[in-house]
């Protein structure tokens, strides 16, 4: 029986969590009331478009369900069965926009005084008091209110508002059992971040969760599950990073071009900038 090539999809609306975090030998300097520090609003941000690339870079232990990151890429030769392949899909970076309405934060927010008040902003500009309204709004009616947590670096947990109804993943040409063009999802396993159960669990990550290996002073609770099947607005708050894993292999040696859509609940589409072309390896 021959190997499957794994072929990873990362879907990331907004700021990436896959931020170091190095604890050092000196007392926190961050204190946090509340866990999710940045809400996004994917259905305004700017041209309904998504950033799309290619990247390599994650391990994903199954059985202690770590994911590990590694920077051994290689683009010169078609992706083989041992290889991990990531599209990385961006929709906004979440609060380090200048004065980006999609998103809602603390003013200022937590360490990043620099980019909010040493410049001359004002905490006072309507700008930004709408943005600390809608922060608190949500904070509150997810009750993220009880964190109180001293940090060496301030996480970046973000949560989108508006739930996503699902993503559609499709191919150029024919792949596996599917037609050019068709929906590829159930030949993919998704995992995401869960803040809101995270937060419901009283800050703890829930049980039988993936984690981060990068990420080292906050708790975080990433879903695994059939992107097929997955029933996404049953999910409050989720995260905004997506981490989808092709379970099975082309047929045969292609270059294939994956085309990615994120649908919210209220018919909101974003579709990314530009398709990704991979070489990839079949089972020929």
């Amino acid at each position: 029986m021959k190997k499957i090539h794994f072929l990873y999809i990362l879907i990331m609306i907004g700021a990436t969590i896959a931020c170091d975090r190095v604890i050092v030998d000196k007392p926190p300097i961050f204190f946090t009331k509340s866990y999710i520090k940045v809400f996004i609003e994917c259905g305004e941000i700017s041209g309904k478009k998504v950033q799309v690339e290619s990247n390599i870079g994650l391990r994903v232990d199954t059985v202690n369900k770590i994911f590990y990151r590694n920077n051994n890429e290689n683009f010169s030769v078609p992706y083989s069965i041992n290889d991990d392949v990531w599209l990385s899909i961006n929709a906004s970076s979440a609060g380090y926009i200048y004065r980006d309405s999609s998103i809602y934060y603390a003013v200022p927010q937590i360490g990043r005084t620099d980019f909010l008040l040493s410049n001359g902003d004002d905490p006072n500009d309507p700008f930004y008091l709408e943005r600390q309204k809608g922060y608190d709004k949500y904070i509150n009616i997810i009750g993220d209110t009880t964190y109180n947590k001293e940090e060496y670096a301030p996480s970046q947990t973000t949560a989108i508002i508006t739930p996503v109804k699902e993503f559609v993943i499709t191919s150029d040409k024919d792949y596996a059992n599917f037609s050019a063009g068709s929906n590829l999802n159930k030949l993919f396993t998704v995992y995401f971040d869960n803040p809101y159960a995270t937060v419901k669990n009283n800050y703890q990550a829930i049980k039988g969760s993936y984690h981060y290996d990068f990420i080292y002073d906050y708790p975080i609770s990433v879903i695994r599950t059939n992107l097929g099947d997955v029933n996404f607005p049953s999910y409050k708050f989720i995260g905004n990073q997506w981490l989808c894993h092709l379970d099975i292999a082309p047929d045969k040696t292609d270059t294939y071009t994956f085309y990615v859509k994120v649908i919210l609940d209220d018919g909101t589409m974003l579709e990314g900038t530009d398709p990704v072309t991979i070489s990839i390896k079949g089972k020929d």
